[in-house]
């Protein structure tokens, strides 16, 4: 997926760049489908399953928590 938003826009013989742009946006919009199951799993239950154990102070959960967010964003 990166590489195909890299190449968009760098090949100076296509002037229409529409289906690039489409085939992209149909791969990061499959790509969020997938992530987010995948977010409220970790979420919703791994997280606060290791929280009962490990505790939920700076270190692991919170490092992954705060991925989650970047990725969000």
């Amino acid at each position: 997926m990166a590489d195909l938003a890299q190449q968009i826009g760098e090949n100076n013989d296509i002037a229409d760049w529409k289906e690039a742009l489409l085939a992209l946006r149909e791969h990061v919009q499959s790509f969020l489908a997938n992530l987010d199951p995948h977010f409220e799993g970790e979420a919703g239950v791994l997280f606060p399953m290791m929280a009962k154990y490990i505790g939920r102070t700076p270190g692991s959960i919170a490092v992954m928590e705060y991925e989650h967010d970047q990725a969000k964003q």
